[in-house]
């Protein structure tokens, strides 16, 4: 199911772990890829492995300065595919965090997908030929506790990405959200999750699982995908509870 994407040029943030590294790994063999992280490290031996696929890009996207070289360096490159995986959080009751935290999950998580989507948008149209991919979370269906930021973050993502779509139906761009549900990245760790209720009450997939999935649903053109089943009845029922209910149950489950 990889047919689609053949001698795209795809922007990937987020790239060196994770379900960053599981997209670039897919997508390496047939594409020129642009990968973009703060830690290049594990994108070094692929590098190597396929020199004439991939380009690394070591850049802060929580710093305004690094995010506009960035795009300076890619001005002139005819990017096809946009995927914006980047994400980073937190866990603490939102009063005890660090404001300066809190801005920065801020910056990388909405300020710089929305950056990169305004840069290439427009090329895009004129294309008439896209895709952007952004990165959600199941999160953004209902907010948590010690995550009150990071779900915010996610829910705008959904609501930007449903709207940019539409901005698109009159061209050959696509928009894609995809919510990963629990991952098993380095995510729990370096937001500090790791130590939470919430890690020991989930049921995690690989990166490589949840990015099959999510390849074979943009091959199906499903705008919304949701990693995993069970997750997907739980998006389901959160819609058909009321929020207080809801609240409630996050709440004690996380």
């Amino acid at each position: 199911f990889l047919k689609m994407f053949k001698k795209e040029k795809i922007l990937l943030t987020g790239a060196n772990s994770g379900i960053g590294l599981a997209f670039v790994k897919k997508l390496v063999y047939d594409n020129y890829i642009y990968c973009v992280d703060i830690d290049l490290s594990n994108l070094q031996k692929l590098k190597n492995e396929f020199p004439d696929n991939i380009q690394l890009f070591k850049s802060d996207l929580s710093d305004n300065f690094s995010r506009e070289k960035l795009l300076i360096n890619l001005k002139n490159e005819n990017i096809s595919v946009i995927i914006n995986n980047v994400g980073i959080g937190y866990w603490n009751m939102f009063e005890k965090t660090n404001l300066n935290i809190l801005k920065k999950i801020i910056e990388v998580n909405n300020i710089a997908l929305i950056e990169i989507c305004h840069n290439f948008l427009d090329s895009m149209k004129k294309n008439n030929y896209g895709y952007i991919i952004n990165l959600s979370s199941t999160g953004a269906f209902c907010g948590a506790s010690n995550a009150a930021v990071y779900t915010a973050t996610k829910a705008f993502i959904q609501n930007f990405s449903e709207a940019l779509d539409m901005e698109c139906f009159n061209s050959n761009v696509n928009v894609f959200t995809l919510y990963p549900g629990a991952t098993k990245t380095n995510f729990w760790k370096s937001s500090g999750t790791i130590n939470s209720k919430m890690y020991n009450n989930v049921t995690m997939k690989t990166s490589e699982e949840t990015v099959d999935e999510f390849l074979y649903g943009i091959i199906k053109k499903r705008k919304n995908i949701i990693s995993g089943y069970k997750n997907s009845i739980l998006v389901f029922l959160s819609k058909l509870m009321p929020r207080e209910l809801l609240k409630k149950f996050a709440y004690k489950k996380y």
